[in-house]
């Protein structure tokens, strides 16, 4: 990947993707809710999550994927 590039990890206990700020160009790892990243991805890249409200306790995959990239996109 580009040396320039900020790479972030969706995962369920990162930081509130709303607050993130970059001016970089991003890449976001996803992995599957039930299995979860890898513990050495977990180690190379800051996670990132969606806050939820109300009933719902997920996303799938696809969804998730969408919202991440959106929310860090506004944040360049």
């Amino acid at each position: 990947s580009d040396k320039n590039t900020t790479t972030f990890l969706a995962h369920v206990e990162g930081q509130d993707v709303r607050t993130i700020k970059t001016k970089n160009p991003i890449a976001v790892i996803l992995s599957q809710e039930s299995i979860g990243p890898r513990k050495e991805a977990l180690a190379l890249f800051p996670p990132v999550t969606i806050p939820l409200v109300g009933s719902m306790d997920s996303l799938n995959v696809a969804s998730a994927g969408a919202i991440v990239l959106d929310r860090l996109q506004r944040g360049l």
